[in-house]
């Protein structure tokens, strides 16, 4: 295609669908900081194959971009560890059950674990839990910069320190910066937290709403791998290279808000709390020293799916809303809406259209 596209954003979704896109025609990403500084910097950027309750679509776009992922994990530091998802109420570890072998289905290696099973990943609380052993995460500077190369490489502009001011839709679209006017056949939003602002400048207001994620760095004096472990209550921890990240894992839009993404935010002390209660779940974190805390922010749809595709304001379009699966999800996004603004709409992406909240 012979076409000028602008992408809003440079984080994981937007250097991904730079990458997409460049293989095909002209792209433009702008980025108000760093590439990677927001929430793509925040995250545990792990691939989140594993669903506690599968649905059929939803598996498929998470398969879609795990093979999007594999031909490059040799260029790519990917860490397996696994993923344990666990139980502390009986309905909950029912609903477990059921998962596994439906997510075993979906071609997603899973098992279901007793609580005698949980002791053994370092568990002393949990009634059952199902552990994917195939799970892992990414660094997610290293993943925006490959992408970026990859951008670069195929002939993308990538200007950073570069805020978008105004959008004129129509033919052409005109994207207005601090220093410059920019035409193009389309623009995309995909500026993460700071999605809802860019939408404001053609006029739109999607369901948006930001949720806190709240991260703890713990130095527990042991290197040794565990897997990503989620528990019912929303809690999770992860392995590094000192110890473990404690966080909270916060998708539920009813809770969420309407934040700025630029506040500096300190974590509060009733999280601190929480987490030494977490101790008695997880012991490896009690009275261990804190290295460093940060809060990240995620933004969250209604039902869960990003927004992704054309909308009703001519040569504006999303791939926004990610609720926490920017990273499991950012090559499958890259791949269907790179395929909408080449002229095919393919099956997987008319139920992340913007219209479905319209």
């Amino acid at each position: 295609m012979d076409m000028h596209i602008v992408i809003v954003g440079g984080g994981v979704i937007g250097t991904a669908l730079t990458a997409a896109l460049s293989d095909r025609t002209e792209v433009t990403l702008l980025e108000r900081g760093s590439l990677g500084e927001g929430t793509t910097a925040a995250s545990m950027a792990m691939i989140h194959r594993q669903q506690p309750i599968p649905t059929n679509y939803d598996q498929r776009l998470r398969s879609l971009a795990w093979e999007q992922y594999r031909p490059d994990l040799d260029e790519l530091t990917h860490t397996r560890i696994g993923s344990l998802y666990v139980a502390e109420t009986e309905t909950f570890a029912d609903q477990l059950c059921e998962a596994a072998p439906a997510l075993a289905e979906c071609g997603v290696e899973t098992a279901f674990l007793t609580d005698d099973d949980l002791s053994k990943f370092g568990i002393d609380e949990g009634i059952g839990g199902i552990y994917t052993p195939e799970e892992g995460y990414f660094e997610p500077d290293e993943l925006v910069e490959f992408f970026a190369a990859r951008a670069r490489e195929r002939g993308a502009r990538l200007e950073t320190g570069t805020e978008v001011t105004g959008i004129d839709p129509g033919e052409p679209v005109t994207v207005q910066t601090a220093d410059d006017r920019i035409e193009a056949d389309a623009v995309v939003n995909a500026a993460g937290p700071w999605a809802p602002a860019v939408d404001r400048l053609v006029g739109l207001d999607f369901p948006l709403r930001h949720t806190r994620g709240p991260i703890l760095s713990f130095e527990t004096g042991s290197t040794k791998p565990r897997p990503f472990t989620l528990f019912e209550r929303g809690l999770y921890c992860r392995s590094h290279s000192e110890g473990l990240y404690v966080g909270r894992f916060a998708t539920d839009f009813a809770e969420g808000e309407s934040l700025d993404p630029d506040e500096r935010r300190a974590i509060p002390e009733e999280f601190h709390e929480e987490v030494r209660e977490f101790a008695t779940a997880v012991p490896a974190i009690a009275e261990n020293p804190i290295l460093d805390e940060w809060v990240g922010v995620r933004t969250v749809t209604p039902d869960g799916r990003p927004l992704v595709g054309e909308t009703s304001v001519e040569g504006y379009y999303v791939a926004t809303g990610m609720s926490g699966l920017g990273v499991t999800l950012a090559p499958a996004v890259a791949d269907l809406l790179s395929d909408q603004l080449s002229g095919t709409d393919r099956e997987l992406i008319e139920p992340l259209s913007p219209a479905r909240f319209a």
